[in-house]
Parts: structure tokens; C-alpha cells; sequence
């Protein structure tokens, strides 16, 4: 049990420290595009689009405005009730709320960031409560249209008893500084 206490700690140490392994998981890759457009002097007009090439200080610098810029700061998370998947096209509303908590730790590292919450059965009033959904946002209080998500999962399905605790943390990856991957 203590050897992989160890394991924990030593893994949640190198993620704040940056040392996260992007082989470890994909994540979602970061990518825009250019759209411009060419007019030449006979008139005619060359319209081209193309991918854009994320540069790793730029992905850092995504990361780093998620927690530190005014407004925006991805620093709540929310539990609550919702079964239902979530798509690119959730919002608050979508998550059933039940209760949501300024974060412990919010640290940036690399091009990833993450937040820590801890919640106590009995003393946030969770208990008996078949918590579903976990997700980020950037607002203080539940609201439809001031509440950003950065996140959602209905992965969490846990019910908490009066002396229970759940410390969750949420890692999202801007992109990909892995250099040596080709695809």
C-alpha cells in the first residue's frame, strides 16, 4: 500500500513539475488554419487554406492564460447529476449541478493545465447523492450564460457517505510539444 502511495505522489510531483510524458496520452492535438487570399493585378484572386503548425511556447502560452488571465481563469470545479454524454456542444445547464468549488491547486506546466478540488460527504452536503458529471469552469457561481466550460465528463458515478472525501483533478492537455510525434 505504501510503495504505491509512493507511486501516486511521485507522478502527481512530476506532472506540476512539467515532466509529464506526452507519449504517456495522446490528448487532443491543437490546430487552426490560415485562410488568405491572393489578388493579383489581372484580377484574379488565389484563395488558399492550410493548417497552421503550433509552436510548443505558443501551446504553453494557451496553458498559461488558463490560469492566470483575468476572466478566464479555469478555476471551479463542479459536480453534479448528469448521466447523459457530453459533446463539444455542452454547456453548464448539461451538467446537473449539485455543488462546485474554487480550486485547491491550479498549476500550468508545459502545455498542459490542471486544477485540484476536494469535496467531504457530510460537510458538502454530498451525501447519498449519486454524483455523475464532474467538469471546469471559469464562474463562481452557476450560471447559464456567464459559465464557461473548459470540460465535462459523466465518467465520475460515485455516492459519498458522511466521512467520505473525493479529491478530484483535472488535467487538460493544450497540445503536443512531442516533437519526435509524426502523425
Amino acid at each position: 500500500m505504501t510503495n504505491k502511495l509512493s507511486k501516486i505522489v511521485a507522478n502527481k510531483l512530476r506532472e506540476i513539475a512539467g515532466t509529464i510524458s506526452p507519449a504517456q496520452e495522446d490528448g487532443t492535438t491543437v490546430y487552426g488554419e490560415y485562410e488568405v487570399a491572393i489578388h493579383r493585378a489581372n484580377g484574379d484572386i488565389e484563395n488558399k487554406v492550410f493548417k497552421n503548425t503550433p509552436i510548443y511556447k505558443g501551446l504553453n502560452r494557451l496553458a498559461f492564460r488558463a490560469t492566470t488571465y483575468t476572466n478566464t481563469v479555469a478555476q471551479y470545479l463542479v459536480v453534479g447529476t448528469q448521466t447523459a454524454a457530453h459533446s463539444l456542444a455542452s454547456a453548464q445547464g448539461g451538467i446537473g449541478e449539485v455543488s462546485r468549488k474554487a480550486a485547491a491547486s491550479i498549476v500550468q506546466s508545459q502545455d498542459w493545465f490542471a486544477l485540484t478540488s476536494t469535496w467531504g460527504g457530510a460537510s458538502d452536503s454530498l451525501t447519498g447523492i449519486v454524483l455523475s458529471s464532474i467538469g471546469v469552469s471559469d464562474y463562481v457561481n452557476s450560471h447559464a450564460t456567464n459559465d464557461n466550460f473548459f470540460s465535462m465528463s459523466n465518467s465520475l458515478n460515485t455516492t459519498l457517505a458522511a466521512s467520505d472525501t473525493l479529491s478530484a483533478t483535472c488535467r487538460i492537455r493544450v497540445g503536443s510539444h512531442n516533437l519526435g510525434h509524426t502523425t
